[in-house]
């Protein structure tokens, strides 16, 4: 848990340091929202935190596993996310995001992620927009695009990856608001050479997440975190 402590202190200045920015933080306490009906203290803690600033929304995270993780065991995490806000307002979460989606089209496919995302909308302890962020993290059939679905990661991958499929990614339907890039891996560049590549990213997806990590990705923030922050274009 000091691990936590200390990602949610560093997620935490980064954000006041940027005032001008919006964040949405996944909360993923474990592979989902664990066993319990609430988070544990110190995890309570920081998303007391993190909902106390004006320019975070909150997702808790929820692995769908392509539609085979079975799907009453998805809809019991979204209500778990749900009920946090009935125990403590300051725990709401305003969305839900859903690792591990189907990007490949079939009618069962499509229908449990039907379900998935009307549980999620017409939740009443999830609040505000309630977000709906599916991951496939690839560009999805486009029979998956539907007005209730907000967000989509259509490209997780690493830098060099990244720079093979810009072409693609440039030529999908929607507006930017609709998509989001996670980039890894990426290398060292000066500030201007960052600030060029994140406003390249910006201008294909709203949502944008990049880190010099090579592995364990999301576990720890990338040296060049308050670098990346510090150049997201507004």
């Amino acid at each position: 848990m000091p691990g936590v402590m200390e990602r949610r202190l560093i997620e935490r200045l980064s954000i006041q340091a940027q005032p001008q920015l919006d964040f949405v933080t996944i909360i993923n306490p474990s592979s989902g929202p664990g066993n319990t009906s609430t988070p544990d203290a110190q995890y309570t803690q920081q998303i007391v935190q993190l909902n106390g600033l004006k320019s975070v929304k909150t997702v808790g995270y929820v692995r769908t596993n392509y539609t085979n993780r079975p799907i009453d065991d998805v809809l019991a995490d979204v209500r778990t996310y749900s009920g946090w806000s009935t125990a403590n307002a300051n725990l709401t979460m305003h969305g839900i995001f859903l690792d591990e989606s189907p990007h490949q089209y079939s009618d069962s496919a499509a229908s449990y992620m039907r379900t998935v995302t009307s549980a999620i909308k017409s939740s009443s302890g999830i609040q505000g927009q309630k977000l709906v962020i599916r991951n496939p993290g690839t560009i999805p059939d486009p029979v998956f695009n539907d007005t209730n679905t907000d967000v989509v990661v259509f490209f997780e991958d690493d830098y060099t990856s990244y720079q093979n499929q810009v072409s693609s990614l440039q030529s999908q339907p929607n507006t930017r608001s609709k998509y989001s890039i996670l980039v890894n891996s990426v290398p060292s560049m000066s500030t201007g050479g960052l600030r060029t590549y994140v406003d390249g990213l910006s201008r294909l997806a709203e949502y944008v997440f990049v880190t010099d990590n090579t592995q364990n990705y999301y576990e720890s923030f990338g040296s060049d975190w308050n670098e990346f922050t510090s150049v997201v274009p507004t």
